[in-house]
């Protein structure tokens, strides 16, 4: 039986967290950096084929194609990147008011 790799449980923000702060400084400016779009390309991937494509059918032809060409440029992103986006995508997407 092959030995599981310990890191494999390790969440990306843990991973950020054990970083050097200068690493940690290079991964804020990477997430500070990226534009609107390039997070909306993120949070695509993030869903996955079966539910982006139900949001693309709804976009226009021009914004299907600039989404496409940062979906390009983004899909190299860190795993603690991927983390950042959706974090502050869930944070937009929580309710303001609790549920009674």
């Amino acid at each position: 039986m092959a030995k599981k790799d310990k890191k494999s449980k390790e969440t990306p923000i843990k991973a950020v967290e054990k970083k050097s702060p200068g690493d940690q400084e290079q991964i804020r400016r990477e997430f500070v950096g990226l534009s609107k779009i390039d997070k909306a390309a993120i949070v695509m991937m993030l869903l996955g084929e079966t539910y982006a494509s139900g949001v693309i059918q709804l976009l226009e032809p021009k914004d299907i194609t600039t989404l496409g060409k940062a979906m390009l440029n983004v899909q190299q992103s860190s795993e603690a990147i991927l983390h950042l986006v959706s974090v502050s995508y869930t944070h937009l997407t929580l309710p303001t008011t609790p549920y009674v």
